[in-house]
């Protein structure tokens, strides 16, 4: 059984849809090897995120928000930057324990 992919199918008539012109260019490029290109959109504070992945090249994938572009690997719903720091949802939100330290997620239990 074959597993399901994340994401809407990207074809040469829906590339436009990709919004960032690097993320765009690199489905374009996989999409004329005959590659699988899915696409996933989310929000942050209203800005559109979009996730590109190509499941076929490992999992390869990007996210964008507005001009910022992070690469990475798409593994269990989440893109894992490709420096290893960091792990991103489809809406663009880190889900790292550094990052949630910083912004106070955890605190000490002892307190």
């Amino acid at each position: 059984m074959k597993a399901e992919q994340p994401g809407q199918a990207l074809i040469a008539a829906t590339l436009d849809r990709v919004q960032h012109p690097e993320l765009r260019r690199e489905a374009g490029a996989a999409l004329s090897r005959g590659a699988d290109v899915r696409l996933l959109e989310g929000r942050s504070e209203g800005a559109l995120v979009q996730t590109v992945v190509f499941p076929g090249e490992a999992g390869r994938a990007g996210q964008s928000i507005g001009s910022g572009l992070m690469w990475g690997e798409w593994v269990g719903g989440k893109l894992h930057s490709a420096d290893g720091c960091h792990m991103f949802d489809a809406d663009g939100r880190c889900l790292c324990q550094a990052c949630d330290l910083a912004a106070g997620y955890f605190g000490d239990d002892d307190e």
